[in-house]
């Protein structure tokens, strides 16, 4: 069966998903525990018990929702690497990794978001890096400096490097990020997520035309972002 959307030009490709389990891997887990829970409530009369798990296994299902998505890949593309909220569209030095003036786009999720992050282009990691101590609300301008982070940079093959931070929240704790220096990621592939409410940004290096302005709505792995 072909797998494609539609071809919009010869640079950009539209291609859905095939199928997955529509549930992230990360919050197995989490949902065992409450359906667990359930049964034992159910098995032992507690029904109260049992009510709080199910209520539990059904926000860990609604948070861990990953459902398919239609990608847009292409060379020339940047494609968001998650769901949520622009709040900020700038210039900014990027020392770590890139070692430059880059532009810098920020993006804000909710814990109603699908919070599954994705590579926004294809290319190989050379960079990977933990840091900060903070749980400030991440919407927040000093959350970029301070809060718990994961940063990803990815090198391209034509040489361009482009990187990606993961910021965790006032609710959010933890980071998950898949990735190690030297593997190769495809445009769209999945590289983790953050609990529960957060924010990622992107650091892409000129020249790029940013195609996002702050309060645009985005959807990883569907939404360009930007154009090389």
């Amino acid at each position: 069966m072909d797998n494609t959307c539609s071809q919009k030009t010869k640079a950009v490709v539209e291609t859905r998903e095939d199928f997955h389990f529509p549930f992230a891997r990360e919050g197995f887990f989490l949902i065992g525990i409450g359906l667990a829970g359930v049964a034992c409530g159910l098995f032992l009369k507690f029904y109260g018990f049992a009510g709080v798990f199910l209520l539990f296994t059904l926000f860990s299902l609604y948070f861990f929702r990953d459902p398919r998505r239609c990608l847009k890949i292409g060379p020339e593309i940047i494609i968001s690497p998650a769901d949520g909220r622009i709040i900020e569209v700038g210039r900014i030095r990027e020392d770590n990794f890139l070692k430059a003036e880059v532009n810098w786009v920020v993006i804000f999720m909710s814990p109603l978001n699908v919070h599954v992050n994705r590579a926004p282009v294809t290319g190989r990691v050379f960079g990977k890096e933990k840091s900060g101590r903070a749980y400030l609300v991440a919407s927040r301008p000093e959350a970029a400096r301070r809060n718990v982070q994961v940063s990803l940079a990815f090198r391209m093959e034509n040489g361009r490097g482009v990187m990606i931070k993961q910021i965790v929240g006032a609710v959010a704790r933890r980071i998950v990020c898949h990735p190690q220096v030297g593997d190769n990621l495809r445009q769209g592939e999945r590289i983790g997520l953050i609990r529960f409410g957060s924010r990622v940004e992107i650091f892409l290096p000129d020249p790029v035309r940013i195609k996002v302005r702050p309060g645009d709505l985005v959807r990883g792995g569907e939404t360009i972002i930007g154009e090389w």
